[in-house]
């Protein structure tokens, strides 16, 4: 696991179809890119927050569906 950037610093993250398209979307709304990222960021973590603070399963996105460490 890696840590965040330190507060005030940038992230840098290559840009795949899936991530382009996503961004394309959210971009449609006349947000930028970095509060395109900064919405996203709050949902996913928000969610996990909501599902309580138990270990997360190890994993790997993979297209639309998560891959799964099936020996945790």
């Amino acid at each position: 696991m890696s840590t965040p950037p330190d507060i005030g610093k940038s992230a840098s993250v290559k840009v795949d179809q899936q991530l382009y398209d996503d961004l394309a979307t959210m971009l449609a709304t006349g947000m930028n890119v970095s509060d395109a990222v900064r919405t996203a960021m709050r949902i996913v973590a928000g969610t996990y927050r909501q599902v309580g603070h138990r270990p997360l399963p190890q994993g790997r996105a993979s297209g639309d569906r998560a891959v799964l460490d099936r020996t945790v």
